[in-house]
């Protein structure tokens, strides 16, 4: 990380349905109604110790707390930024979501996705690589949900 700069580590926690059924309303997208800002559907944890992992984060000990903001500011910060919250497809088909997190200060996010059957997808996207090489070319950070019908 640069040593002269706040820089924040965003990392997203995507948890299916079916993993966790905490006090925490789903997100329904389809093809019909395209979702906008989630910030009032998502739950954070400031990590100042810079030491959790998605493990520990999973864990029951951790506690989260929800936002009350449509765009939650989390601050210019040394520490780890979690967002965890619940997608639901409504559509009788498969769709793709696109997950657009609009701040190119971010040094780095990482997206967790768990699957109904405990399997864990990650991709991470660092504000060092090059817009050319990521899969959308653009200077936010955009990541593709594949989301299975109902």
């Amino acid at each position: 990380m640069k040593p002269f700069c706040k820089v924040l580590l965003l990392q997203i926690i995507l948890f299916f349905p079916a993993i966790y059924c905490i006090a925490q309303s789903s997100i329904v997208v389809n093809t019909q109604n395209p979702t906008g800002y989630i910030g009032r559907q998502v739950d954070l944890l400031q990590d100042t110790s810079n030491i959790l992992n998605l493990e520990s984060v999973r864990s029951k000990s951790v506690k989260f707390v929800h936002s009350d903001s449509e765009v939650p500011n989390l601050g210019l910060t040394d520490a780890n930024n979690w967002l965890k919250f619940t997608l639901k497809n409504s559509d009788d088909k498969a769709i793709t979501a696109i997950l657009n997190l609009p701040n190119p200060t971010i040094d780095q996010v990482s997206l967790y996705t768990i699957h109904a059957d405990n399997s864990i997808d990650s991709i991470s996207i660092s504000g060092s690589t090059k817009v050319e090489n990521r899969k959308f070319k653009h200077q936010f950070y955009l990541f593709e949900i594949a989301l299975a019908k109902n």
